[in-house]
């Protein structure tokens, strides 16, 4: 009943968030708090009935309950009571994409193993997201057995089953950086943009500026 009470008390924060109630007991044991209560009570009215026997009934029985009352008060700081309140607010995080702008993404390699044209085959939807790399590859895969880093890339962000930016867009706001021998900012991209700013370009968008012209990168010389 009580942790009930404390969870209609206690709202959860907005956005999704959860609140968590608990309440423990660090001090005297809820048996022994009992018995000294009960002795307290059972003191402080033999002490009115012997000690003041011309207070009135009424007034005794005033008495009595406002020392009962405090004594209450004094078990239960000897309880030592903790409320403790967790209120789980998720905070949405920024996710970093480094795209290579350099030349090598324009290579193209030669697939020969099941895995890798099963890869293939994946990016260019040709297979389902869920089909594993020891799925058969399918026919048609003449144009994707050489196909550039690049290519792989394009295919990639087309795919609409596998929907890649708009999933990790889901879960954190998208930040695009393309590298080659500096790193340049592209921006985020899609998002929810508050009132009065315009939208954010998409993934597909920022993705069009890269030119995989540079001649070197900077993770080359590390």
């Amino acid at each position: 009943m009580i942790r009930a009470l404390l969870d209609h008390l206690v709202s959860a924060p907005p956005g999704g968030g959860s609140a968590e109630t608990a309440l423990s007991f660090e001090g005297l044991g809820g048996g022994w708090a009992f018995v000294l209560l009960a002795l307290l009570a059972a003191s402080i009215w033999l002490g009115y009935r012997r000690g003041a026997p011309a207070l009135t009934r009424g007034r005794r029985g005033v008495l009595v309950a406002m020392r009962i009352f405090l004594a209450a008060l004094f078990v239960a700081l000897l309880v030592r009571p903790v409320l403790m309140i967790t209120l789980n607010d998720p905070v949405r995080g920024k996710l970093l994409v480094l795209l290579d702008d350099s030349e090598s993404m324009g290579i193209r390699e030669r697939r020969q193993a099941p895995a890798d044209l099963a890869r293939a085959a994946i990016a260019a939807d040709l297979l389902p997201p869920d089909a594993g790399v020891s799925t058969t590859p399918p026919s048609g895969l003449d144009k994707w057995r050489n196909a550039s880093r690049a290519e792989i890339l394009a295919a990639v962000t087309a795919n609409p089953r596998l929907g890649l930016w708009a999933r990790l867009e889901q879960k954190a706001d998208l930040h695009f950086y393309r590298f080659g021998r500096e790193l340049h900012d592209l921006g985020p991209a899609g998002g929810n943009p508050s009132e009065g700013t315009p939208p954010a370009p998409t993934a597909t968008e920022l993705l069009r500026k890269l030119t995989f012209g540079a001649s070197v990168t900077a993770l080359g010389d590390a």
